[in-house]
């Protein structure tokens, strides 16, 4: 499974033990011919699966949220307010900014990490033969400025996209921005071994 967005929505758990009341008084089940709680989950569920279904779940659960409130509306005005603007104006509106946050970068991902792979191959080469050439000081690669900034400019398409397969783990993208964060400190064997290794055993696409 995909890394889930972390999210405020609120789960069955709390609509039941804290939501779910009027007047500070609980609101009893089956007032409305949808049920919140099994929603609630379904959401939960699905918007881990990735970001078209996250996005998916967010337009059902806001459906469904909205005809919960409007039928128990005239019994229970102050909670269907609360549903409808803190529940879907407010923690679906940053949930979707979220997922639409996300998306975006993730579409950048197959340009972002073609460039990564491009420099480092120029990157790998010239450590080739600067070993053949004895190692002598430190290694600098002539593209170094360039391939840094394709490295550093893949981080964020990277970390997005554990948010839409379980094809790149968050301890990859985790590791990744650390070693890249680090390339100021120097270009080591082991950073241009990693980095080079990483980038190919990535998917291409998403």
């Amino acid at each position: 499974m995909p890394e889930a967005i972390a999210n405020g929505v609120w789960d069955r758990k709390r609509w039941t033990d804290t939501e779910r009341k009027e007047n500070g008084k609980k609101v009893p089940s089956g007032v409305a011919k949808v049920s919140m709680g099994g929603a609630l989950d379904k959401f939960h569920k699905d918007s881990a699966k990735g970001l078209k279904q996250a996005k998916a779940a967010s337009a059902q659960l806001a459906k469904t949220a909205t005809d919960y409130a409007d039928q128990i509306a005239k019994k229970y005005p102050k909670l269907s307010k609360r549903i409808k603007d803190r529940l879907i104006g407010y923690e679906l509106v940053e949930f979707n900014k979220h997922v639409n946050s996300a998306a975006a970068r993730v579409s950048d991902y197959p340009a972002a990490h073609t460039k990564a792979v491009h420099e480092m191959q120029r990157v790998g080469a010239e450590f080739i033969q600067w070993e053949k050439a004895g190692s002598t000081g430190a290694f600098k690669p002539t593209n170094g400025k360039a391939a840094e900034a394709a490295l550093v400019a893949f981080i964020n398409p990277l970390r997005a996209a554990t948010y839409d397969t379980d094809k790149v783990k968050k301890a990859v993208g985790d590791r990744y921005d650390h070693v890249v964060q680090g390339i100021d400190a120097g270009w080591t064997k082991q950073k241009v071994e990693w980095i080079i290794d990483a980038l190919a055993h990535l998917p291409a696409t998403i």
